[in-house]
Parts: structure tokens; sequence; C-alpha cells
């Protein structure tokens, strides 16, 4: 959590260049609790989607000793109602194909001019391109097309850590990281506060 003092919610600066220094150093204990509330997300997820996958595939198993149980026992019922709880239905299932390889399977179409017939199109606009494209209508003063315009003018602001170890000579290592700058200035009032991870740790799967 960054706190900002009323001198800073109510100007938007700080007191002195020299207090950027405590700032600096708020801001890479933010990041660095940022960036292990992403990785214990990223590990939660990763349990919680083997825990999923895991039941799915127990889903998947009853399914089918439920269809191989019905064929075998009750060949010649469809259906087995289970009032108060559900009832199953078994149909033969409709064949389909099964693509084992896409470039082969289209490459071999497109030599039999069929290809077009099995795919879609999407139109996507080259950012890059367009951009030179918009650069040249705002230099020649031609109007602009519908459904864009400029971005607001403003700075970016660049931060470097010392990560703690030092180069050859001595030199000192940084490690640099890009900060998006708020538009607007703090304002009093509460401040939203990250969990702490041992809250985090606290809670329930």
């Amino acid at each position: 959590m960054i706190y900002f003092n009323d001198q800073v919610r109510e100007t938007g600066l700080l007191e002195s260049v020299f207090d950027i220094e405590e700032m600096l150093s708020n801001i890479k204990k933010t990041e660095d609790e940022i960036k292990h509330l992403k990785e214990l997300k990223s590990y939660r997820n990763a349990r919680i989607d083997a825990t999923m996958s895991s039941l799915e595939e127990d889903v998947s198993k009853a399914k089918m000793i439920i269809l191989d149980t019905m064929v075998k026992l009750e060949p010649k019922k469809k259906t087995l109602p289970f009032p108060g709880v559900g009832k199953v239905s078994r149909k033969d299932k409709a064949l389909n194909w099964i693509v084992e390889d896409d470039e082969s399977l289209l490459a071999d179409l497109e030599k039999q001019g069929l290809k077009d017939k099995v795919i879609e199109k999407k139109e996507v606009i080259v950012k890059k391109q367009l951009n030179s494209l918009l650069d040249d209508f705002e230099k020649n003063k031609k109007e602009l097309p519908q459904g864009v315009k400029r971005s607001e003018a403003g700075q970016t602001l660049s931060i470097s850590f010392e990560d703690g170890d030092t180069g050859e000579e001595g030199t000192v290592k940084f490690v640099k990281t890009d900060t998006p700058v708020p538009k607007s200035t703090p304002k009093s009032g509460p401040v939203d506060v990250l969990p702490s991870s041992k809250d985090l740790n606290s809670l329930a799967l």
C-alpha cells in the first residue's frame, strides 16, 4: 500500500524532489507485492484447474459406466426414469469427421480449388500501416476517417531500481520498470488496500 499524505492529495505534488526517494521505495515494495499476488493467483488457478480436470474425468467415466450398463442390462430401453432424481437417455451418435492434420487437409483442398469453401477470412487492421496512413492524413491536413482520433498529449514515467548486484568495475546494475501514471491526483478519503499475502493465504481454496 502506498500512503498519500494530505499534501499530495491536495496538490498532486511532493514537498521536495528528495521525497521522490521514499516514493520510489514505496513503489518498489508495492510492485513486489503485486508480483507476489499474481504468482499466488497463478498457483491457485493451476490447483483449481487440476481439481476441475479430475472431477470432469470422473463425470465422463460415470456417464460411460451408465451408458454401458444400459446397453448390456436393458438393451431394449432407450430411457430409464428415476423419479425425484432425473432420467437417463441414450441414442445413436451421429458420425462426425475428425480433422487430424489441418495443413495437409487445406493443402489438398487448395489443389482441388475447394479451400475457399471451408475457411473464413477475418479482416484485421494492421496498426503500424494505419498509424503511417493517419500520420499522412494529419500532415497533409486531410479530414480524418471516421472512427479514429488522436490520443491525448502527455508524458510517461520510466523507473529503474537497483537490483543490489554490481557489474564490472563496481558499476551498479538497474532493473527497469515501466509504471503507468494515473491521469488524476489521488483524492482524500479511504484508499483501496491490496490484501496482504497473509490474508490471502488464510482464505480457503
